[in-house]
């Protein structure tokens, strides 16, 4: 690609055209034409088997250039980055003749304007507003989102997968089995889990209804939520990884790890990588610890020197509901769904067991059901029984459809944000 400089005229043309392109569905194929004084631009949409893409081509005499922007590329889809490319190049200047195009509209400056900077750094994850209180150590926050951007996003790992893959081979296997659900992003949250991002929620409502599998390993879905592959502060962890940092070549041996993992708790094992030398910017060791006897440093003393080596402890989010700790009025505790139960009352676990009828219209009133009893609930809570319905074909013979009530399930788990458990031994619970 050789260098290609475009004016404020040209750059509206190419928003507009990045806006009508992100509307086009389907595998649609469209271009358009525009000349700016000597140079002519051409925009064309196309799509190969890996997604759609725009080709951008400038032509001016004998020079050409050209840019290539596929629709997966973009974490906000083009006409997300037409508004970026819009709110920088209007930041209060006027348009003047100079800069128009044959056949467009002059262009509406934005007299808000915007730095460069800041159109770079408003991404959609950054597009936060925080209100931020301090109360001895905690700060509390007041978050706003952009109105719909996770209430289109799915959560999921590959269960029964050993070697978890990596977030291109998710990408790849995601555009490839999902290839009429154009523009999906793929996140690593935390090396298991992955955030998928749709470019609708009604896109992502179908993904999460089907039966997916990459080389035998279901992928189980749900819809993201604030506390997502984290615990509870209750859970006790059985291990932790640490980080030992800076750890001088000469001390790097095996007997010093489990020196260092025993005064850490217990030492577990040595992660491959570290015992193989294959970087040295740390040492990884699994311990028992727990996690709060850890030190924050260690010192470790050779004939001539003395090195203070800082850990990091690799633990896992954890949270806590704010009514468990009084933190709010009892207002908050009747909207929260407390009722003013002793808190003391939420340590185990609340079961309901149900038999659902046959008939689709009482089906549909025990789900709404479900959900009233839901709000009794603060702590952990399971619902088991005969459901009389599936979720999916597989789980189905002689069937290869998603009905209505395999639909209106679905729909009541995400609601109540309950988790489906992976079925062990036979394919079917009974012939």
């Amino acid at each position: 690609m050789r260098r290609m400089v475009l004016s404020r005229g040209a750059l509206d043309w190419v928003c507009k055209r990045l806006t009508e392109a992100s509307g086009i569905r389907g595998k649609a194929a469209k271009s358009w034409r525009c000349r700016d004084f000597s140079t002519n631009f051409f925009i064309a949409l196309k799509f190969n088997q890996y997604g759609r893409y725009l080709s951008l081509i400038l032509v001016k005499g004998s020079d050409r250039a050209i840019i290539i922007l596929p629709e997966s590329a973009f974490n906000e889809g083009w006409e997300k980055l037409a508004k970026k490319i819009e709110a920088f190049i209007n930041r209060g200047i006027k348009q003047t003749k100079a800069f128009k195009l044959s056949g467009e509209a002059d262009y509406a400056a934005n007299k808000g304007g915007m730095s460069y900077r800041d159109v770079l750094q408003k991404s959609k994850w950054t597009r936060i507003e925080k209100e931020l209180a301090e109360e001895g150590s905690m700060l509390k926050a007041r978050v706003q989102l952009e109105k719909d951007l996770l209430t289109r996003c799915l959560v999921g790992n590959f269960f029964g997968e050993d070697d978890t893959p990596t977030r291109n081979d998710v990408r790849r296997w995601a555009q490839q089995t999902w290839n009429r659900a154009h523009g999906v992003q793929v996140y690593d949250m935390n090396g298991i889990l992955f955030l998928f991002e749709f470019q609708s929620r009604k896109t992502a409502e179908h993904v999460l209804m089907g039966d997916w599998r990459r080389q035998e390993n279901r992928l189980k879905l749900q819809w993201w939520s604030p506390t997502i592959g984290d615990f509870p502060i209750t859970h006790k962890f059985e291990w932790f990884w640490i980080r030992v940092l800076g750890l001088p070549l000469h001390l790097w041996s095996r007997p010093i790890m489990k020196e260092i993992g025993d005064r850490c708790g217990s030492w577990i094992e040595t992660e491959e990588e570290t015992d193989i030398k294959n970087h040295l910017r740390w040492a990884r060791i699994r311990v028992k610890g727990p996690a709060k006897k850890i030190s924050t440093s260690i010192e470790i003393a050779d004939e001539e020197n003395i090195f203070s080596l800082p850990i990091w402890v690799e633990s896992s989010v954890t949270f806590r509901k704010k009514y468990d700790e009084g933190a709010c009025t009892s207002k908050e505790r009747d909207e929260g769904g407390y009722r003013g139960r002793n808190p003391s009352d939420l340590l185990g676990a609340e079961i309901f067991i149900v038999y659902t009828p046959c008939d689709g219209k009482e089906r549909k009133e025990l789900w709404e059901e479900l959900g009233a009893m839901r709000s009794f609930c603060e702590g952990p809570w399971v619902v088991c029984g005969d459901f009389n319905t599936t979720r999916f074909p597989s789980e189905k013979t002689n069937c290869s459809r998603i009905s209505e009530a395999m639909s209106d399930f679905s729909s009541c788990i995400n609601e109540l944000e309950l988790v489906d458990p992976p079925l062990f031994g036979g394919p079917y619970t009974w012939r």
